[in-house]
């Protein structure tokens, strides 16, 4: 490998974003051939150069998956400094929020607010604060990572026993102390900036003492989280704080559950917590925050709320007073079974709103696995897909057993769809996006089936085919492969010698099984003997598969099941093997291990299914 010359390491490229202080460029660094940020300073001085320095160095100290990680820090070949960092793709969560138009839509973002707050958990723990926390320094990757960056006014802090101070680095204290002296507080119109000569801090997500230039702590953050989350809950900025704690523009700040009434009262406390304005009243770190919404998340009660049984009683009183006046033995039967019941219907409201933070979560890990084919993202997608799909099952099994009716899918066709591959003993909470598309393109493809020759074939070959596989204890539903292969046409042939019959049988495979094919008679053209051959076949297949692989089984059967069983057997010797959950179709799919036809073959054959079940 070449040498580079230190200041030559990297050719910067296009300007990614741009502040006060100093711009982003995307860069390429030829010593290690890969794409990287890199910040430079836009006005150079002693104290521009000492923030920089004290940014890079603050943020290297960071190690956590949604911290922007810094790879160098030196001098470019101009003499200017810089320091390079990893580069995500994707965009800002306040781009994210400003596209979700919809409150649905906004808490699917919500997991990025918890992971934004469990890396300034990390952060506090390691005695740093961020003080400059907004939607814009959050980046939200393509492929779910979520990544605080813009660590330019952190400081780090000492904890006492009453509070968490924020004290200037040792180590470069007299680099930046001038700098800091000379802050002063100047109000701009772009609130989405933090420059030199600002209040240390973006007014939209200041915490009050903040805004007054007040000393702060880890609390300034907590509030800045807590005003980051109002923003995607409510889907409008918080209105910034004044130096006297009130808020500005226009009075106080507007309720949370006024800009949006139906948030789960839980969720809502949070955010209450978190900005209120005495510091004393707030979380004291960032991870008791992370703790409630992880509890808010899991359906347990948050911390921040406080339930009594006096509290649902009281409100029953009020409005049933005659009810409650009749005698006290029937008042006490009377609260006790009230209280049991809105006890129900908390929690109901509770697992109906953990389940579509879930689904919501499900549909984007969904998407991510089918754009990616890197096998290391697949299988962190696949865990946490894994993860999702378990506790939306649990929240759905515990809605049912409270007698909530719960729709599979999100429309008549998703349920139609898991009615079919119910038949196939491979139903799944979730059918993949992509997988439903190829379905729903399918099935007007396949309405050939409605034609009345097609119909006429069924009436005399769907018995045979039915019967036989009973015989051999098979899922009816198996019959659909010789209507898709064949159109039920017996007398078909592919090609001489290849393929042939209802079940487009290889000539190969149909000796195997005893039946004759030569120059003067072809037996895979007798509908009888066909089918017995193909059903022995398929029994042959979930004998080797196993028949809790019912599709995997449906796939061999255009594969061949000597290819199939070497697939599955390369499969189960890879290092580390295949997880007993991961034996199914799904996985196979969403992880890309068939080629596209071979991926389409099922989904043509629930298409069919469909098509034919419509026909009159």
């Amino acid at each position: 490998m070449p040498e580079t010359a230190e200041s030559e390491r990297y050719q910067i490229g296009r300007e990614l974003a741009r502040g006060g202080m100093g711009a982003i460029h995307e860069a390429r660094d030829l010593r290690l051939s890969r794409t990287v940020a890199v910040k430079q300073l836009l006005v150079h001085s002693n104290n521009a150069e000492a923030r920089l320095k004290r940014e890079a160095l603050l943020t290297a100290r960071l190690q956590h998956p949604a911290i922007v990680p810094i790879f160098d820090v030196g001098a470019l070949q101009d003499g200017g400094p810089f320091y390079a960092m990893k580069l995500v793709d994707g965009m800002s969560l306040e781009a994210a929020i400003s596209r979700a138009t919809t409150l649905e839509s906004r808490l699917t973002l919500l997991p990025h607010v918890v992971t934004v707050v469990e890396a300034v958990a990390f952060a506090h723990s390691r005695g740093i604060v961020h003080r400059d926390l907004k939607p814009h320094n959050v980046l939200v990757g393509e492929f779910g990572e979520t990544v605080v960056v813009d660590w330019g006014l952190a400081r780090e802090v000492e904890v006492t026993d009453d509070a968490t101070t924020v004290v200037v680095d040792r180590n470069i204290a007299k680099q930046v102390e001038i700098a800091d002296d000379a802050t002063t507080v100047e109000t701009f119109s772009n609130q989405s900036l933090t420059k030199i000569g600002t209040i240390l801090g973006t007014p939209t997500y200041m915490a009050p003492e903040q805004a007054a230039g007040d000393v702060v702590d880890t609390r300034a953050d907590v509030y800045a989280l807590g005003a980051m989350l109002y923003h995607l809950l409510s889907g409008r900025r918080p209105r910034p704080a004044s130096r006297t704690g009130q808020a500005s523009e226009g009075g106080r700040q507007v309720p949370l559950s006024q800009n949006e009434p139906r948030l789960p009262t839980d969720l809502v406390t949070i955010v209450e917590k978190a900005m209120a304005e005495s510091p004393a009243e707030r979380y004291s770190t960032a991870g008791e925050m992370a703790a409630d919404l992880r509890r808010f998340q899991t359906g347990q009660l948050v911390g921040a709320h406080h339930y009594t049984a006096m509290q649902l009683i009281r409100r029953l009183v009020v409005r049933h007073p005659t009810t409650f006046s009749l005698s006290a033995l029937a008042a006490v039967a009377m609260i006790f079974a009230t209280a049991v019941l809105i006890g129900r219907q908390v929690r109901v409201r509770e697992l109906r709103e953990t389940k579509r933070i879930l689904d919501g979560q499900i549909v984007a890990l969904e998407n991510a696995m089918g754009e990616t084919y890197d096998s290391a993202i697949l299988h962190t997608l696949e865990d946490r897909l894994d993860t999702a799909i378990a506790r939306a099952e649990v929240a759905s099994h515990e809605l049912t057993g409270a007698g909530i009716s719960i729709a599979r899918g999100d429309d008549a066709f998703d349920r139609r769809i898991h009615d079919v591959l119910a038949g196939f003993n491979a139903d799944t909470y979730s059918i993949p996006p992509r997988f439903r598309n190829v379905v729903a393109a399918a099935v007007g493809q396949a309405g050939r089936v409605r034609g009345a020759v097609v119909q006429n074939r069924k009436r005399s070959v769907w018995p045979i085919i039915t019967r036989e596989l009973d015989s051999f204890g098979l899922p009816q539903e198996l019959a659909y492969l010789a209507l898709m292969e064949s159109d039920l046409n017996a007398s078909l042939v592919f090609s001489p010698g290849d393929a042939a019959g209802l079940w487009q049988l290889k000539s190969v495979a149909a000796r195997e099984h005893g039946l004759r094919v030569d120059k003067t008679i072809d037996e895979r053209l007798d509908p009888m003997k066909s089918t017995h051959v193909a059903a022995e076949m398929l029994a042959d297949m979930f004998a080797q598969i196993g028949d809790d692989a019912t599709l995997i089984a449906v796939m061999a059967y255009p594969l061949g099941v000597e290819n199939m069983r070497g697939f599955l057997h390369e499969i189960a010797t890879e290092k580390g093997g295949w997880r007993r959950g991961h034996r199914s179709y799904w996985h196979f799919y969403r992880t890309h291990r068939w080629s596209k036809q071979m991926e389409d073959y099922v989904a043509r054959l629930i298409a069919l299914m469909l098509a034919d079940r419509s026909a009159p």
